[in-house]
């Protein structure tokens, strides 16, 4: 991946499904897609969501919490408690638009659902942890009463 970014033209765009629960209730997994652009002269802002590689050479997709006065990015996915550091050159890309779900809206990242939407998931980052077990077991009602049933895979022979 890393050699593929490095090979882009600057402004160049692209897609990326988007896999991991970190990001829930934003994105969700295997079913939402991003669309990134690859932007030298992007100035990072809070509330943004970035494409962006760790030291330990992972790649992830999260928000931009807050930026500290040295420049350091603090990082944050939506559904996580845990925040981390890296430095603005680490950024690989900037989301541009999304789709949460397939046929669902394409929505701009400077939307102003989106610039809103942001805004008040950080200021309401102390509730996360509990939101977020709320959202998992209010989603897991409908199975637990027989309405919808997991899929399993299995192989026919």
């Amino acid at each position: 991946m890393l050699r593929i970014m490095s090979g882009m033209p600057d402004q160049t765009e692209f897609s990326l499904k988007v896999t991991g629960s970190s990001m829930v209730p934003t994105f969700l997994d295997k079913q939402s897609m991003a669309w990134l652009k690859k932007d030298a002269a992007y100035t990072p802002r809070a509330g943004d969501v970035v494409f962006f590689i760790r030291e330990d050479g992972a790649f992830v997709l999260h928000r931009i919490l807050k930026i500290r006065k040295d420049g350091k990015l603090v990082m944050n996915g939506d559904a996580q408690t845990w925040t981390e550091v890296i430095d603005p050159a680490q950024i690989m890309a900037r989301m541009t638009h999304y789709v949460q779900k397939p046929g669902g809206k394409d929505r701009s990242a400077d939307s102003f659902y989106c610039r809103n939407w942001q805004w008040w998931w950080r200021k309401l980052r102390p509730i996360h942890a509990i939101w977020a077990r709320l959202y998992y077991y209010w989603h897991r009602i409908p199975y637990k009463l027989g309405i919808k049933k997991d899929v399993i895979e299995t192989s026919a022979e």
